[in-house]
């Protein structure tokens, strides 16, 4: 859905796994809080991810990313982009900037989508997208209930940047289900609790975080 609207806003969210393009990279305790302003058609935002503990003996990734994004309601059709600077906490890890477009429209009260994320910065070449669903399933005044569904995808330079190998079938890597409730405590106040199951399609990304990783969030925020 494109944001046409002004606010303000800090949220928190607490995961047992962080996720990425189908990628475990941490696993335990993780928070990753946001902070954005909103005017209208642009939304300047920083999100982060802090790793507490990690289960998997993996390396702990922390990172800072601070980005511009753009929503643009076009008939039917919803434009977001977004330009997204990333800074990796870890030592010799190099900063790197991502480029993101996202088109969407609704259909049967249900948000249909395809994005694109390109490296622009460290990682040049380096594409991944996905296609798929988002659904509101009930919704009132203090509680509602989505879910959604994507597939994902990467290229060879995404591959071996990323995990250090490639492989010649680059069309789907993963896909992605999620259910996530939330529950308005004051006009507000919110807090979000979320489950993500990701099955994983790609012979390499099996090989690095197994056949499947699941996540159970709880995000707590307030919004102006």
């Amino acid at each position: 859905m494109c944001i046409r609207d002004r606010s303000y806003g800090i949220e928190n969210d607490f995961v047992t796994r962080y996720i990425w393009h189908g990628l475990n990279y941490n696993h335990w305790i993780i928070h990753q809080p946001t902070l954005w302003l909103t005017y209208n058609d642009f939304t300047i935002y920083s999100w982060a991810s802090f790793t507490q503990h990690e289960f998997d003996n993996n390396v702990i990734n922390n990172e800072i990313d601070l980005a511009v994004q753009y929503s643009k309601q076009l008939n039917i059709i919803c434009l977001e982009t977004s330009l997204t600077y990333i800074y990796a906490l870890q030592d010799n890890a190099a900063a790197t900037t991502e480029a993101y477009l996202k088109l969407s429209c609704g259909l049967f009260e249900t948000e249909l989508y395809s994005d694109v994320t390109v490296d622009v910065m460290e990682n040049l070449g380096s594409f991944s997208g996905s296609v798929g669903f988002n659904k509101q399933l009930f919704e009132n005044d203090e509680l509602s209930l989505s879910t959604g569904l994507c597939i994902g995808w990467a290229n060879n330079k995404f591959n071996k940047n990323y995990i250090g190998l490639s492989e010649n079938v680059n069309l789907f890597n993963y896909s992605m289900l999620y259910v996530e409730s939330t529950y308005n405590i004051f006009d507000n106040i919110y807090i979000k609790p979320h489950i993500e199951y990701c099955y994983l399609f790609s012979p390499v990304f099996k090989s690095i975080s197994g056949n499947s990783l699941t996540n159970f969030g709880i995000t707590a925020g307030v919004e102006f």
